[in-house]
C-alpha cells in the first residue's frame, strides 16, 4: 500500500489530494485545506437558517477545559485547550462528527437541544463546535456543542459543521 499527497487548486479552492494504493484500485480522498483562517476546500452545505459565530468565545474554551479534564486530567486539558484557541476553523459533515464520536443524535438533555433550537429559531448564532482526536480510543470527542449539533441535527442531518479540531 503506498500513499501520495499532491495539493491541486480548481477554482481557486485548494484541496489536498491524497491517493492511497492498495491491490489495483487508487482511492482519493479529499481534505480541506485552512488558508489564512478562510475555510477553503469542498464546497461546504451550509444549512441557510442556521448561524454561526466566526469564533468561539471564551465561555465555550472554559467549558470544554473543564469536561476535558474529567476525560484526560488538567494538564491534558488545558495543553487541548490551548491547541484549540489556536486552530482555525474548518468545516466537517455533521453525521461524520456523530459517527466519528460515538455519539447519539438523541441529544441527553431535552431541556438543552430545545433552548439550542429556539436559539437557531429566532436567528440567533450558534458557537462553533469544539472537537479533540482521541487517537487512542479512535474517536472525536466533543469538548463543546453537544447540545449545538443535536439541535441543528433535528432541522439539517446533511449540514456541514463550523469546528475547531485538534489532537
Amino acid at each position: 500500500m503506498t500513499t501520495s499527497l499532491t495539493e491541486t487548486t480548481i477554482d481557486s479552492t485548494i484541496r489536498a489530494e491524497e491517493t492511497v494504493t492498495g491491490g489495483t484500485t487508487p482511492i482519493e480522498v479529499s481534505t480541506p485545506i485552512v488558508d489564512n483562517k478562510k475555510i477553503t476546500g469542498k464546497v461546504s452545505k451550509k444549512s441557510p437558517g442556521i448561524q454561526w459565530s466566526k469564533e468561539p468565545s471564551p465561555r465555550e474554551y472554559n467549558a470544554a477545559t473543564e469536561y476535558l479534564t474529567l476525560l484526560y486530567g488538567p494538564d491534558i486539558a488545558k495543553d487541548y485547550v490551548a491547541k484549540l484557541v489556536k486552530a482555525p476553523i474548518i468545516e466537517f459533515k455533521i453525521r461524520d462528527i456523530f459517527r466519528s464520536s460515538g455519539l447519539s443524535t438523541k441529544g441527553i438533555s431535552k431541556d438543552r437541544v430545545e433552548r439550542d433550537t429556539k436559539m437557531i429559531d429566532n436567528g440567533e448564532k450558534l458557537s462553533p463546535i469544539l472537537l479533540v482526536r482521541d487517537r487512542g480510543m479512535s474517536k472525536t470527542v466533543v469538548a463543546r456543542g453537544f447540545h449545538h449539533l443535536v439541535s441543528v441535527f433535528k432541522k439539517d442531518e446533511t449540514c456541514h459543521v463550523p469546528c475547531k479540531i485538534v489532537g
